[in-house]
């Protein structure tokens, strides 16, 4: 198989920044992205640049006949902690003997949607508009999640509804071995606030036996008694 790409210049960032490669295999529908088998494994991209292209030859017996499509991840020069990822479209593979994976597009027809670094240390101009906008349960592929802004706290409690904020994540159960976990981090949104500190001015409380504390010497003795009954 003839793997070929190149660079659109329309993500803010350039191929020729790049350092490493990864690419892998996968299929699955785009909620739930099961790559399996690696084309290239964190390979310095710069063997590559000239040619934008591999060649490699696929183990029939990886998987089923049907569709499938390449993962490609890797990290820029500038952004060593922060991973690009970048989908290939769909394509069908026949004469595979495998069993598992089962290939299946989930009836998806476009390709999943990728991630571009993102700098964790300062505030991006994408987070009021980019994947920090979509609800935490729901981001299932990438290898990072992104949280929404941490909440400012109130003054004083004056709230009386006790019900949560956000609706509770579903989960289902493991019936069998799970598969590698593909996030690796997550994301939390800057904070666009300045939190108020200073020192706590109050003078510190006195000792029970100073501000009228109820255990006296019999009551504290018949305390020390239960306890050491207990231990």
């Amino acid at each position: 198989m003839a793997v070929e790409w190149s660079d659109e210049g329309t993500s803010g960032w350039s191929l020729s920044d790049c350092e490493t490669l990864s690419i892998m295999i996968c299929t699955g529908p785009n909620n739930d992205i099961n790559c399996f088998d690696y084309l290239l494994e964190s390979v310095q991209y710069s063997a590559y640049e000239a040619s934008m292209s591999y060649s490699y030859v696929i183990d029939p017996s990886l998987g089923t006949n049907g569709p499938y499509f390449l993962q490609f991840s890797g990290f820029l020069t500038d952004s060593p902690d922060e991973p690009f990822i970048a989908y290939s479209g769909r394509f069908q593979l026949t004469g595979m003997t495998g069993a598992s994976p089962v290939a299946d597009d989930g009836g998806f027809l476009t390709s999943p949607p990728g991630q571009d670094p993102v700098d964790g240390n300062a505030p991006a101009a994408t987070e009021t508009a980019g994947p920090y906008t979509i609800p935490y349960p729901q981001q299932t592929t990438g290898m990072a999640k992104y949280a929404t802004m941490q909440r400012l706290p109130g003054h004083s409690v004056t709230g009386t509804n006790t019900s949560p904020l956000f609706p509770t994540s579903s989960y289902s159960l493991f019936k069998s071995k799970a598969k590698a976990a593909s996030f690796v981090t997550t994301y939390t949104m800057s904070r666009t606030y300045t939190p108020l500190m200073g020192a706590n001015w109050a003078p510190p409380g006195g000792n029970p036996a100073e501000n009228g504390g109820s255990h006296g010497p019999t009551q504290g003795a018949r305390m020390r008694r239960r306890w050491d009954d207990e231990f």
